[in-house]
């Protein structure tokens, strides 16, 4: 597949070394941010299962009203496990770039600016809960009913709600687009590429969005470790762009031979 310029020249054999160091460290980076995440959502569930309520809303503000503390610990690991995501971003947006000269460099601006649109949402999110959270104990506390209402009728909650659907269409798109390039490039699966699209699309429109772009993370992270079952892609020990349609036909022309013997 041609990607409509002429190919740098391959990266040296030094380059590649010290890529594989940085990948070595993103790698670790993006297991990490899956700790992390998985570490939030453990402690949310776990502070918002001891408190009571008639709903899973009360539940949930009655836990925040009691032990605000431990939801800040949880935002905290995510908004780091978001910012482990966006070097593990970077890696693979500066990999794509060394191979193609005409790479985006929305690719890089994106992998900053998505997990901080999407933090910024949790951030805005959580605070304001907390405050809803305050007025439905103030007013009793025992209600599905009048936790529902306060929090469908507070201005902030509802501003939260619609940056909350804007920061995952943006992060989505980071995804989506960072998947298309590094497959494009060579230096994911074709597999693990229409996942990390799939996990893109998903965080907008499926409930199950966050599972598929966590479990993408870590597959990612493993393949850019080398412990993927088939290896890394070519592209990252040629130091160029190796593309799938190149590697296919060299597939075939290694079988012919093969297959000529065989008969």
């Amino acid at each position: 597949m041609s990607t409509g310029a002429q190919a740098p020249a391959a990266l040296g054999p030094a380059a590649i070394a010290a890529e594989r160091r940085r990948g070595r460290i993103a790698a670790g980076a993006g297991l990490a941010a899956l700790g992390c995440a998985i570490a939030a959502i453990v402690l949310d569930g776990r502070a918002t299962r001891q408190a009571a309520g008639p709903s899973e809303l009360a539940r949930q503000l009655r836990s925040l009203d009691a032990d605000y503390a431990a939801h800040q610990i949880a935002l905290g690991a995510r908004v780091a496990g978001l910012a482990l995501t966006a070097w593990f971003g970077l890696f693979l947006a500066r990999a794509i770039a060394d191979r193609v000269p005409h790479a985006p460099g929305a690719l890089r601006v994106l992998a900053v600016a998505a997990p901080a649109c999407v933090a910024a949402a949790l951030v805005g999110g959580l605070v304001a809960l907390h405050d809803v959270a305050g007025r439905f104990i103030a007013a009793g506390g025992d209600s599905a009913q009048l936790a529902d209402s306060l929090a469908r009728h507070d201005a902030a909650m509802r501003a939260v709600v619609v940056g909350e659907l804007a920061s995952r269409v943006v992060f989505g798109v980071w995804v989506s687009f960072l998947c298309i390039w590094a497959m494009r490039v060579g230096l994911l699966s074709r597999f693990l590429a229409v996942w990390g699209i799939g996990a893109g699309l998903g965080g907008v429109l499926l409930p199950v969005g966050d599972a598929l772009f966590l479990s993408w993370l870590g597959s990612a992270a493993i393949l850019v470790l080398g412990f993927w079952p088939d290896g890394r892609p070519p592209a990252w020990d040629a130091g160029r762009a190796v593309p799938w349609s190149e590697v296919d036909a060299e597939r075939v022309r290694e079988w012919r031979p093969r297959a000529s013997r065989g008969g």
